[in-house]
């Protein structure tokens, strides 16, 4: 008996932790806006949105997020980038992220020379659903 109880209370705890991270509907990150540029433009602290890259160029993928109750952090989240030529999946990265304090900016990075040519796209998920799609070219 006693290791029962033991055993739901252990539960309980468990349950209490993983519902604790997840957001409230005050908190649920949504995105404000989407930017494509290069390394380039990072390294100089400008963010100019670009939609045709050169091989020699880095593709830089950047996220704006907000969420309405600015008093609250919006909880950890698995962050996923998938990297598309036409419809086939050519890369991708995974991150688990602490949107800790609004507006929060999530970025990532693909070698243009190392995706190729032709049209592009990069979508981002969180927490498994596609939040914002960028199409690009590379020439």
């Amino acid at each position: 008996m006693i290791k029962h109880t033991c055993a739901r209370q252990m539960l309980a705890w468990a349950l209490l932790a993983m519902l604790a991270g997840c957001a409230t509907p005050g908190t649920t990150p949504r995105v404000t806006n989407t930017v494509l540029t290069k390394t380039a433009d990072l390294v100089t602290a400008r963010r100019v949105p670009t939609s045709v890259f050169s091989p020699e160029d880095s593709v830089v993928c950047y996220v704006y997020f907000q969420w309405d109750d600015v008093a609250k952090e919006a909880g950890h989240h698995e962050v996923e980038w998938r990297w598309y030529q036409d419809d086939r999946l050519v890369s991708t990265s995974k991150k688990r992220l602490h949107f800790k304090r609004t507006p929060y900016t999530t970025w990532t990075a693909r070698s243009a020379g190392g995706l190729g040519t032709g049209h592009f796209s990069v979508a981002t998920l969180v927490d498994g659903a596609v939040v914002s799609t960028s199409n690009f070219e590379i020439r």
